[in-house]
């Protein structure tokens, strides 16, 4: 899964033809995708292209997954001294849990960003997740 981060923006890609693509730009994000509009009798329809396969992402998980890797790479970069700093600006409790997404297990996150990850997993889920990988595999996968 390719990842390219360039000045404030992160652009995350399933496969490189994929039409979807999320953009994180002066803290707004935005979701991108190719459609085809049709005039049929009057109105117009959206078409998806033929080529995708129905997308079963979960927008909220994947914008939380994008906001802690930006969050993570401001306070690494220097643009926020620590947590405190950035909480000033944002709710305290919404970047705390946030962030620790960044300890979620690759297959975890990986599966999030393919639209894989089990049906019933929401961001609340991810409140308090174990610090073992392992257990995060166990805990949403029963492995």
């Amino acid at each position: 899964m390719p990842m390219q981060l360039k000045d404030e923006e992160i652009l995350l890609c399933k496969k490189k033809e994929s039409t979807t693509r999320m953009q994180v730009k002066n803290g707004e994000i935005s979701l991108f995708r190719q459609l085809q509009l049709k005039k049929s009798v009057g109105r117009c329809m959206i078409l998806a292209p033929e080529n995708e396969e129905n997308d079963k992402k979960d927008n909220t998980l994947l914008k939380a997954l994008v906001r802690a890797h930006l969050w993570q790479r401001q306070i690494k970069e220097g643009k926020y001294a620590t947590t405190r700093e950035l909480c000033t600006e944002i709710n305290v409790r919404h970047i705390q849990r946030i962030l620790r997404l960044n300890y979620l297990a690759p297959r975890i996150k990986e599966n999030i960003l393919n639209g894989t990850q089990p049906r019933n997993l929401k961001l609340a889920d991810l409140k308090k997740i174990p610090h073992s990988w392992n257990e995060q595999m166990k805990l949403f996968y029963g492995q």
